[in-house]
């Protein structure tokens, strides 16, 4: 029979002994449990809401995976009492995003070999307009202008404001001078709110005109994949983690630090998490 090797809350207690997993993980969610004691220095967890949480969780500095296990203890705590996990099952779905973008950081010498310039990208963004590939113009656009996330990019195209209304749902919708870009749907939403962004180049206005014709609406991303239609779309097929790691990188290397603030700022990523993760070192 499974004993618990220290003192446990009885939060945690009901909860495990309601589970029906084996030993080996219930030594591991006690492991976790009692590290995120310390980090809400014994607050309950069954006191927090889920964007709390969230907002608890993304301030660990951790691997993602790491993160992940502590995760998994809170949605035990919340399943026990029959508390919703929904936004926390959306946030480790980001986690997972976020470590598959990183899986070869610990080769630099793999990712240099990949990194691209900001000339580079900025070059392929316009051969995507000048291809009549629309699709690709935007996705690139967005991914380069702003560091964004490939599940940030997955996006209505819509007439205007009064027909964005689904607030789980990324929308482009028109003004009389410009479109503006909400992003409902993405990581760190519960920690940094709703992201709003106001584009008034020609091109991108354009290529969403076109993309929206007459319809009512219009998805960008039709495919099941979308993380793999969106990296095929890249420049060499280098996806979004490593779009968003090269501009961070030049712009280190380049010394314009407030420019990779502004970055993290609309990605909805904090500046520890930018210089651990995504800064690779040129020189």
């Amino acid at each position: 029979m499974w004993r618990y090797s220290i003192a446990m809350n009885d939060e945690f207690v009901n909860a495990i002994d309601k589970s029906e997993v084996s030993a080996k993980t219930k030594t591991t969610y006690a492991s976790n449990y009692r590290r995120l004691m310390n980090i809400t220095e014994d607050k309950p967890i069954l006191c927090y809401t889920e964007p709390q949480l969230i907002k608890v969780l993304s301030a660990i500095d951790a691997p993602p995976m790491s993160v992940n296990g502590i995760l998994s203890v809170c949605m035990l705590l919340r399943n026990s009492v029959h508390l919703s996990t929904k936004k926390l099952e959306k946030y480790r779905k980001s986690l997972y995003e976020t470590y598959y973008d990183n899986k070869e950081a610990n080769n630099t010498d793999v990712l240099k070999d990949k990194l691209v310039s900001i000339n580079q990208l900025t070059d392929f963004v316009s051969s995507r307009w000048l291809s009549n590939d629309y699709t690709s113009f935007i996705i690139n656009y967005l991914l380069l202008k702003y560091g964004l996330r490939n599940a940030d990019v997955n996006l209505t195209i819509v007439k205007s404001k009064a027909h964005a209304t689904d607030t789980n749902i990324n929308y482009i919708y028109f003004t009389s001078n410009y479109v503006v870009f909400v992003v409902n749907d993405y990581k760190t939403r519960d920690v940094y709110g709703v992201k709003k962004f106001t584009i008034k180049s020609r091109p991108f206005i354009n290529a969403c005109k076109i993309l929206l014709d007459d319809k009512e609406e219009h998805k960008l991303i039709e495919s099941n994949n979308k993380n793999a239609f969106i990296q095929s779309r890249t420049l060499n097929k280098i996806g979004s983690g490593m779009i968003f790691k090269s501009v961070v990188s030049e712009l280190y290397a380049n010394g314009m630090k407030n420019e990779i603030r502004k970055l993290g700022k609309s990605r909805g990523t904090s500046d520890s998490t930018m210089e651990k993760d995504y800064i690779i070192d040129l020189n």
